[in-house]
């Protein structure tokens, strides 16, 4: 939660899932939920208040864990005009391959673009 100002979190108009292990931090609202819980007790947490698709917006760990768990139908990655010299991995450092076939690009300005991956599961999709 520290990546978000308090200006742009909790996000407006949506139900926001937010995981942490520290139980201190821990609390329910309208429009927030900060919890623990494994990809599946999230996915049936968010099924019991409705809703059907879950956004993932996580770090690496969060990431790696729900395309682990086949989870993740799509990826949208948005690339910066930016070379980092270290920082994390996008989906951990995981004992898993994951095919993708590209569905579309988008530019969203003069510096940034956007590219979209279906999360191939077995190769009839």
């Amino acid at each position: 939660m520290e990546q978000f100002g308090s200006d742009d979190f909790p996000i407006e108009g949506l139900f926001n899932i937010v995981l942490s292990s520290n139980e201190d931090l821990h609390k329910e609202t309208e429009n927030l939920s900060i919890r623990d819980g494994t990809t599946d007790e999230i996915v049936d947490f968010a099924k019991e208040k409705g809703f059907k698709n879950l956004l993932i917006i996580g770090g690496e760990n969060t990431n790696g864990q729900f395309l682990k768990a086949g989870l993740i139908d799509e990826i949208v990655l948005s690339v910066h005009p930016l070379v980092i010299g270290n920082g994390l991995t996008l989906f951990g450092k995981s004992d898993f391959d994951v095919s993708l076939q590209l569905l579309g690009t988008k530019k969203i300005d003069n510096e940034l673009v956007q590219l979209r991956y279906k999360v191939l599961r077995d190769k009839n999709d």
